[in-house]
């Protein structure tokens, strides 16, 4: 058929023969960098559950997910990981893949937003059909198209799920005691667990499971949020120290706050807080944990000018990525309080600090700091209030470079206001910059690189070849095919005869195959080879090749000490079931071990080449070509019977002669 030409077969300098692997698949060393990726990555506070537990290096593998752990991978964590170890056009399909998967799931459902993902997603499958094979696209991958219509429909998904109910279920098989009567102690606990519901709605004072804050949900107390400056209001969590600043330190706080330099009371310092629905932490808090809370961004608006005497300058915004250091809390005179982050900036002025991937994705450098402290005019400190959370995954590919990762509070809903700054907040919702996909995908190979046919030459891809473009194997005097060409000849021939959908192996004999498959296979061949060869020797080559791989079939899988059922089940890769299940199991490679008596030392070279090889002296006849193939380098007999068909054909060569 011609096409997908970057799987094609490839045939090498030494003869042998080569399967490119599918654009798709990773090679060992990419496995291990996309495992290390999830095994290193920290996520914030209730984000999702320790991903890094379900990563084996070893086994380079994934294992023990819960349903929330592949909604996170799916929508957040593949294509982190993907970008470091697969293709471009693979990674991209992943990404927006992820993009409709998020938009979909969200909290909060924008309609606008969900016409677009119709086309996106259509626009997304197609292209995955360019690169993965007809089996992955079942019923539950075109199901992406109609997720749209259906969020439309019914609403945000979290409503609509399963797992509330499985939950449930799992809850009532909790209240089981007695495991003889199981009915009657389920009905007895859900009894109580509902009086004690019933209960708990009339506790006002108390705390109960119904009216529990979330974990990051912080204080809410709005005299005391009044004493707060700037919105700067929050839970501290962890041990309270009380610390005092070097001089420039100092400066540079108070000049944040408020531009001057009045006394100020002992501040206090804090490890942890809680503020805007986002749990904070500082780098050595969480040196030893699991997960990752001390990532920041601040978005501060700039004025670019041209030159020093341009009169039109240009507003922008400047995000500023940064790891947490210090939670410090001003105290003015016990009637005023600011709390400021003091964090280690990326130096996103230059190159060298931050740049975008071929994917879009934001990349920053925290070997190249700016505003350390160390100089008096340098700004480490900002408001509580200004900072958002993200999450960095170090990039294994680039030292010292990490990848941005946005959060969400989970708590926080965007009900939206039809504002310009609502719009942009919302745009968030979709975490990965959006992929062209609207390019064709090229057909290369999994190294990305082009093949340049140059002449006619044994490592043209066979399935490349137009008809008029066919490989001519030439012959001998008794009709053989010789030359390098035959032994490109025989490599695709034992191809064919691994095919089970062409030359199936549930058959006694060779003669017992149908010749429609013998046919079938024999133009395929033709497509590629101009033969001089005649069809009968054609057939027999191949019923050899055939005969060969049952004969390795049987050596591989039925000579072990294990029952006939387990044979039955552990298919050789490549087989269809239901041949291996119907092959004639006792006769499997007995007629080519019974035709082949003695070793010989062609090797994989046919005797026709051999014949071609003896240049000098007179022609070789059969008891020449025998004795030449059956012999040692030292010039003994392979075996001791073929010493003896030797010493036998030279009897009869001399009563020949003397007759003659």
């Amino acid at each position: 058929m011609r096409i997908r030409r970057d799987l094609h077969l490839q045939v090498l300098l030494n003869g042998k023969y080569r399967l490119p692997p599918s654009i798709f698949s990773m090679s060992k060393k990419e496995k291990e960098v996309f495992c290390m990726v999830l095994k290193d990555i920290k996520v914030p506070d209730a984000y999702a559950s320790n991903i890094s537990r379900c990563v084996s290096l070893k086994d380079q593998r994934l294992y023990s997910l819960k349903s929330h752990d592949y909604h996170i991978l799916m929508q957040d964590l593949l294509p982190i990981a993907l970008r470091c170890c697969m293709s471009k056009n693979v990674t991209s399909c992943i990404i927006q893949l992820s993009n409709i998967m998020k938009a979909i799931c969200g909290k909060v459902l924008d309609v606008e937003e969900l016409e677009k993902v119709q086309d996106r997603a259509a626009l997304t499958l197609c292209n995955l059909e360019k690169i993965f094979p007809h089996s992955f696209f079942t019923i539950m991958v075109h199901l992406v198209i109609h997720l749209r219509h259906e969020a439309i429909l019914s609403g945000p998904v979290f409503y609509r799920w399963m797992y509330p109910i499985e939950r449930f279920l799992s809850k009532l098989k909790s209240y089981c005691r007695n495991k003889h009567y199981p009915e009657g102690s389920i009905t007895e606990g859900y009894l109580a667990e509902e009086c004690m519901t019933f209960c708990s709605r009339y506790l006002e004072d108390a705390e109960t499971r119904l009216n529990r804050p979330s974990r990051n949900a912080g204080l809410n107390d709005h005299n005391l949020a009044e004493t707060y400056l700037f919105q700067s209001y929050g839970e501290p969590i962890g041990k309270v120290e009380i610390e005092e600043l070097d001089d420039i330190s100092w400066i540079q706080a108070h000049r944040y706050v408020l531009f001057h330099h009045d006394l100020v009371e002992p501040l206090c310092k804090y490890s942890a807080f809680l503020i805007n629905g986002y749990r904070f932490h500082t780098k050595y808090r969480e040196r030893m944990r699991r997960t990752q809370n001390c990532g920041v961004v601040v978005n501060s608006s700039i004025t670019s000018y041209a030159r020093a005497k341009d009169s039109n300058p240009i507003e922008g915004n400047m995000e500023y990525y940064g790891l947490l250091t210090d939670i410090i809390e001003l105290d003015y005179y016990g009637r005023w309080k600011v709390v400021l982050f003091r964090c280690d900036w990326a130096d996103v002025n230059t190159a060298r600090g931050i740049k975008k991937d071929q994917f879009g994705f934001t990349m920053v450098n925290f070997s190249r700091l700016i505003h350390t402290g160390q100089q008096l005019m340098d700004e480490p400190y900002v408001f509580s209030s200004q900072v958002k959370q993200v999450f960095y995954s170090k990039d294994p590919n680039d030292k010292d470079w990490y990848v941005v990762l946005r959060n969400t509070p989970r708590d926080l809903f965007d009900m939206g206001n039809g504002s310009r700054d609502d719009i942009v907040e919302r745009s968030e919702t979709l975490p990965f910059p959006e992929q062209n996909l609207d390019e064709n995908i090229p057909s290369t190979t999994k190294s990305g690189g082009t093949r340049r046919v140059r002449g006619r030459t044994l490592l043209r891809d066979l399935y490349d070849l137009d008809p008029v473009e066919r490989v001519k194997v030439s012959r001998n005097t008794h009709g053989q095919p010789v030359g390098s060409e035959a032994r490109l000849l025989a490599g695709y021939l034992g191809i064919l005869a691994r095919n089970a959908n062409m030359l199936p192996i549930n058959y006694e004999s060779w003669h017992h195959m149908p010749d429609s498959n013998k046919n079938q296979a024999l133009v395929n061949i033709k497509e590629r080879f101009a033969l001089e060869v005649s069809d009968d020797y054609i057939k027999k080559a191949l019923g050899k090749k055939w005969r060969d791989k049952k004969s390795t079939l049987k050596k591989q899988y039925f000579k072990k000490n294990i029952s006939l059922e387990e044979k039955l089940r552990n298919v050789p890769p490549g087989m269809l079931r239901y041949q291996w299940e119907d092959a004639d199991r006792e006769r499997i490679g007995t007629s080519s071990r019974q035709k082949q008596k003695f070793t010989h030392t062609a090797g994989s070279r046919s005797f026709a080449s051999v014949t071609e090889e003896v240049k000098s002296g007179p022609k070789v006849g059969r008891l020449q070509l025998f004795e030449i193939t059956h012999r040692k380098k030292d010039g003994s007999p392979m075996t001791s019977e073929a010493g003896e068909i030797m010493e036998k054909l030279k009897e009869k060569k001399a009563e020949y002669e003397a007759i003659t």
